[in-house]
């Protein structure tokens, strides 16, 4: 197909949209511009790939378990009748479908074995960029730098902007670098590949120990043994040299870390007993809730009342987005219908792992010489850190690994649905697209005006309608009626606020709307409100010294 003719430059433009800093004010998912630009790449993929779809569709049997399961994901604010603020939503709701349009697309291309190879290698540049970043933070950034990195705590993320998420980035590309290092029977070995594969070898343990994330170097740990021991059984003097390569990282951050006295404590265990706290009380928010859940994009609510209901002496404030697993979060949002939805995608994979891998070099060196392994640091980070919309980038390269394990076997060739299905996919895209874009645009207006303390708040009556940032940009607009209330004395303002944080309150907790709203509840007179609210927050923040 054409595309493929183009792909380095379709790399060439995924390279500079994983880089590429877009001031804003930190969150996850489509609150982070880069995530809105790499989605916004898929979205290009899409329509290039199904435009020159002409007389069959390729689908796989794994694409079939995917589809199947994210179908249901994506149904579930249909299913249970408590959901959360709707183009919340609706941006979660579009980052799964256009993750399944994606892998559809490039099932319509053949990957023969070079081309296989060709992904790793583009995956691995990808790596090396976010590698190259990190190590400029850390040894090159000053105080005031473009990318407002805290070089005082000075512990490198890439472009992700949390170090954990750049961690299992890392441990996958260290992975990916000890597969492209390993001898290709019947392949010819690039020089460029190996010298980039050989500075991932440098670079990504230099990184996991700057870091200091525990579970970046757990994934490590678990991966790297499997693969240098089948590198040994391969090739002696290559593994000897990997081995001399890791450790030269290794001990290059070490002494770096004793030179600047910022050495990690990554034995230290206050987070983990948290966590697993937090986990208990989901497991029990399933069986109090366990077939449809709580409500789709109602787990930080939910989740924080819940907490104190069955906690009422605790001093923690459990305020979060995400429970730090994956399964966990659709358990409880979705219920058993969402863990079986998940269970679908699991099991699509594992038979595909089964299928491709039955006959190859007993199980160790199966998975050791696939790869299926690089997949692991990305999972594991989705079980015990942040969900996989942290970082379009990580959900990317996940798709594109699966992919190359996966097998092309049925074409779907009635010619009506097929071109139904095609452009019905294309317009979807297309509309993906606009939305993301625009998105783009109205963050950097909001990030802008935030930075300047909400002064020039009419900007935002010029911005284009819908967008991702849309519950953002009302809160701005109410929180600036609060400020310019003692020049314009208009009670309306203050009645809005009240109806609009009353309503915030039941998807998204916030502190500094619940003191808000009690100061104008007290103010307008309804005093047992406002009492009842500065108690709720008392009892739901312990720690929040300004109640």
């Amino acid at each position: 197909m054409m595309l493929f003719k183009f792909r380095h430059l379709a790399l060439a433009t995924l390279l500079l949209a994983s880089v590429c800093y877009w001031p804003n004010r930190g969150g996850s998912g489509f609150f982070l511009p880069v995530n809105m630009v790499i989605a916004a790449w898929m979205s290009l993929m899409v329509i290039a790939s199904l435009v020159q779809c002409h007389s069959a569709l390729m689908y796989s049997s794994c694409s079939r378990w995917l589809l199947a399961g994210g179908v249901i994901l994506m149904g579930l604010p249909w299913l249970n009748s408590g959901t959360g603020e709707f183009i919340v939503i609706a941006s979660r709701l579009m980052g799964l479908g256009l993750g399944l349009a994606f892998y559809f697309a490039l099932l319509q291309y053949r990957f023969s074995r070079a081309m296989r190879l060709w992904v790793m290698q583009g995956c691995l540049l990808l790596m090396l960029a976010q590698a190259g970043l990190g190590i400029a933070q850390y040894y090159l950034f000053a105080a005031d730098n473009f990318m407002g990195y805290n070089t005082l705590l000075n512990r490198p993320y890439g472009i992700f902007q949390q170090w954990n998420v750049m961690a299992s980035f890392m441990a996958t590309g260290l992975a990916l670098a000890l597969y492209l290092w390993m001898p290709k029977i019947g392949m010819r070995r690039s020089h460029w590949v190996q010298w980039a594969a050989a500075m991932m070898l440098v670079m990504a343990p230099l990184l996991l120990v700057l870091i200091g994330s525990r579970i970046g170097l757990l994934a490590a740990l678990l991966v790297t043994p499997l693969q240098l021991w089948v590198l040994w059984r391969l090739d002696r003097h290559r593994c000897v040299l990997a081995i001399g390569l890791i450790g030269l990282g290794v001990i290059f951050a070490l002494l770096s870390q004793w030179h600047d006295g910022a050495a990690r404590d990554v034995t230290q265990g206050s987070t983990l007993s948290y966590r697993l706290q937090v986990w208990q009380i989901c497991l029990a928010m399933i069986a109090d809730k366990p077939w449809l859940g709580w409500g789709y994009g109602l787990f930080s609510a939910e989740f924080i009342h819940y907490a104190h209901r069955i906690l009422p002496a605790t001093q923690e404030s459990f305020q979060m987005a995400h429970p730090h697993n994956e399964l966990l979060f659709w358990g409880v949002e979705g219920g058993l219908v969402g863990l079986a939805a998940v269970g679908l995608i699991v099991v699509g994979v594992i038979r595909l792992y089964v299928r491709r891998t039955r006959f190859r070099h007993g199980w160790l060196g199966r998975l050791s010489r696939s790869p299926w392994l690089l997949m692991v640091p990305i999972v594991l980070h989705t079980q015990v850190e942040l969900p996989l919309y942290q970082s379009a980038l990580h959900g990317i390269m996940l798709l594109l690994i699966l992919r190359v394990c996966d097998v092309r076997r049925s074409a779907f060739t009635p010619r009506h649905a097929v071109q139904g299905l095609r452009w019905g996919m294309v317009s979807v895209a297309l509309f993906c697209l606009i939305y993301l874009l625009n998105g783009l645009y109205v963050s950097q207006v909001i990030t802008a005006v935030e930075r300047e303390g909400l002064k020039n708040i009419a900007r935002y009556q010029r911005l284009i309608h819908p967008h991702p940032w849309q519950q953002r940009q009302r809160y701005d607009e109410k929180l600036a009626g609060l400020m310019n209330y003692a020049q314009s004395q208009q009670v309306q303002v203050l009645r809005d606020y009240l109806v609009w944080g009353e309503s915030y309150l039941c998807h998204t907790p916030d502190v500094n709307v619940y003191i808000n709203l009690s100061v104008v509840n007290q103010f307008l007179g309804n005093t047992i409100r406002a009492e009842q609210l500065h108690a709720e927050a008392r009892r739901l923040y312990p720690q929040e010294k300004r109640l």
